[in-house]
């Protein structure tokens, strides 16, 4: 009963205001929408296969006022590089009863993904989208590590610290199927528009135990512009990024590289295994968009300082 009464005040407010509002496709509800090149352009035309969604569709649209085309399904690349910190490394030995730690590192410790995804959506609200994310992730860790000095730990004994060097240089890759969702809040004025969305994924890597998980926050301040023939629209603007994507690294080292003596202990290879953590979570964005009809749309975004990533998404709304 109370959900009802809420869509229902909902749907009265976007009537008392419908007057003054217009939606493009991908930007929310704008209110008193003047693209800042070619303010005279008019609206994109065509009808979609249904009218609702979004709620209070089906009325602003007999209304004659622009909203985007409901549903939708894009075709979504992301790669991105980054700086790392390795920490929790930990060296042991089959049995598990002997294990190393180091003392200090030594890092440049980097990691970069690919990920190729789906993500088909609806408009549920007017100022509201909601996606799913059906994809591939595949991504490599590059922990350039070097160990000055050492600490041995073996049951029922004292620790016995080692001043021995070695480097752990071992590229690790990974690879397996992404899955997801996301929402986004878009709303504008004038010509000014803000985007605010969040994503989360899981990757299951088929050559690793358990999963990857990302939280993905970005915000985004841009301005519509509009072509002076056709039906083109186009938008850039600026935001920022937040994206957790934390890992962890595992691998075999040759331990009679780093001392013979140390092999006759641990055995001449030993597991390893530790976390890595970004150096800065958060990056700037820049990106642009062309909405060439109510169907088509294509974006580009890049990334830079605290993470270089490169995006490209193909839309296609009906």
């Amino acid at each position: 009963m109370k959900t009802t009464r809420f869509f229902t005040v909902l749907c009265f407010v976007f009537f008392l205001i419908s007057t003054v509002f217009a939606q493009q496709q991908g930007l929310g509800i704008v209110f008193n929408e003047k693209p800042l090149l070619n303010p005279e352009k008019q609206s994109f035309s065509g009808q979609p296969l249904v009218k609702i969604p979004p709620v209070c569709g089906k009325k602003r649209r007999n209304m004659g006022l622009n909203l985007p085309f409901p549903f939708g399904a894009g075709a979504y690349g992301l790669w991105y590089e980054q700086d790392f910190i390795a920490r929790k490394l930990l060296i042991t030995d089959s049995t598990g009863r002997v294990t190393v730690t180091p003392d200090t590192m030594i890092q440049n410790t980097t990691a970069s993904e690919m990920k190729l995804q789906f993500r088909p959506d609806v408009w549920l609200l007017p100022f509201l989208n909601v996606y799913g994310i059906i994809g591939y992730t595949e991504g490599k860790v590059n922990p350039d590590l070097i160990i000055p000095s050492f600490t041995m730990h073996i049951e029922g004994l004292p620790e016995i610290p080692i001043d021995t060097s070695f480097e752990l240089k071992d590229q690790l890759t990974y690879h397996g199927p992404t899955y997801g969702f996301g929402l986004t809040f878009a709303m504008g004025f004038n010509a000014f528009f803000v985007l605010v969305d969040y994503n989360y994924t899981e990757t299951y890597p088929t050559d690793q135990e358990g999963k990857l998980v990302n939280h993905a926050f970005s915000t985004r301040l841009g301005v519509q512009l509009a072509a002076k023939k056709g039906e083109g629209r186009g938008a850039v603007w600026l935001g920022g990024m937040l994206l957790t994507n934390n890992q962890t690294f595992s691998g075999v080292i040759n331990v009679e590289e780093i001392s013979p003596t140390l092999a006759l202990i641990l055995g001449k290879e030993a597991d390893y295994t530790g976390n890595i953590v970004s150096k800065q979570q958060w990056n700037m964005l820049i990106g642009g968009s062309y909405y060439i009809n109510k169907h088509h749309s294509l974006v580009i975004e890049a990334g830079f300082i605290g993470r270089k990533q490169i995006s490209l998404v193909y839309a296609f709304r009906f």
